[in-house]
């Protein structure tokens, strides 16, 4: 296993960096979704330029005007909704989804309409009293365009992104093997904390952590596979999960994120919440499962050894643990301890796993 220092690790001062940045500030995890947007956006303005506005004006100039017309919009829009639910994700969080459906499509319309007003006399030289008269066609335009991207956005949120275009894409109809990175991430303490802040105020907290950290997991390539009461299932395909190690990575960004939200968990529960996490890799089968409500299943021996290992993390009473077959394919820090746990032997598993435990040395 290397121990060679990565160039693509700068340390934690680094990482502190990132986490500080300001919360309304548009980050490389929002370039999927901003792209999609412009796509959506020059499609959505060449089509009312075929349709809505007189034959005349349909020329090729016209249409190449009418896309980037589209696109503009669009990306102002898709930006107005990433900041607004950065900047007022607590608030957001604690309303109703209709509450926030209205308040992020305002505010999106609002965007929507004044920048049309604005491109209107750039691209089209239109005056201002001729674009402030289609201002209400270009309101209920808008109002299309934010409906349509926050019914996407919440199923997308729902089944994670992977999975919906994996669904759309029909990938997974059947049974497809996969090398994948694993993430199990449980809280430590879950029972201790029911009995001293009730099932209520618990579930709460752990609502509230899942919130915190996915953001994390996706600003490091990860997508959440599933929660399962106080514990969170992250993955990722293998290639990306070692490309820099950005799997170990998120585990101690979330380590990052908790600490820099201590005093807000203090405030609102009375303690702050920590985790043990197991990163494992290996073959897995995934496969969309039911017909009612239908999810992507993902099977075989490397959920079970990482379902196992999050056990072993309990009993050995370590915060993290990476299998070997996992480690010999990340180049870890010298800012890293590394324990050899050697080969242990699971429950219901015959052939022992070699486990390492990590933590930062400094």
């Amino acid at each position: 296993m290397s121990l060679d220092s990565s160039s693509a690790w700068n340390g934690t001062r680094n990482e502190a960096r990132r986490l500080k940045r300001p919360k309304g500030v548009l980050r490389w995890s929002d370039v999927p979704t901003l792209i999609a947007a412009a796509l959506f956006g020059a499609l959505a303005g060449a089509f009312y330029r075929g349709v809505f506005d007189p034959e005349a004006t349909r020329t090729l100039a016209n249409f190449l005007l009418s896309t980037a017309n589209g696109l503009i919009v669009a990306v102002s829009m898709a930006s107005a909704h990433r900041w607004l639910t950065r900047t007022a994700s607590s608030w957001l969080r604690q309303r109703s989804l209709w509450t926030e459906l209205a308040m992020t499509g305002g505010v999106m319309v609002a965007t929507g309409s004044t920048v049309q007003l604005v491109v209107q006399q750039v691209l089209f030289g239109a005056s201002l009293a001729d674009a402030s008269a289609l201002v209400p066609l270009h309101m209920a335009f808008a109002l299309f365009l934010a409906t349509v991207f926050l019914a996407g956005a919440h199923t997308i949120r729902l089944i994670g992104v992977g999975q919906f275009l994996s669904v759309l894409a029909g990938r997974y109809r059947r049974p497809v093997e996969e090398k994948r990175v694993l993430l199990f991430v449980d809280l430590k303490g879950s029972t201790r904390l029911a009995e001293h802040l009730g099932p209520v105020q618990v579930a709460t907290l752990i609502a509230r952590f899942f919130f915190d950290m996915d953001e994390i997991v996706a600003e490091h390539g990860g997508e959440v596979h599933a929660y399962i009461g106080d514990e969170l299932i992250v993955t990722w395909p293998t290639a990306e999960a070692v490309r820099e190690a950005a799997c170990l990575r998120c585990v101690f960004a979330m380590r990052g994120r908790v600490r820099e939200l201590a005093r807000s968990y203090e405030a609102e529960f009375g303690v702050v919440p920590h985790f043990r996490a197991v990163l494992h890799s290996g073959p897995v089968v995934i496969s969309e499962v039911g017909r009612a409500r239908q999810q992507i299943g993902y099977f075989g021996d490397t959920m079970n050894v990482a379902a196992r290992l999050e056990e072993h993390a309990k009993l050995v009473d370590r915060d993290l643990l990476i299998s070997r077959l996992l480690a010999e394919q990340l180049a870890l820090p010298e800012l890293f301890a590394v324990e050899d746990l050697g080969q242990v032997e699971l429950r219901g598993r015959i052939a022992p796993v070699s486990v390492l435990a990590l933590r930062r040395a400094c």
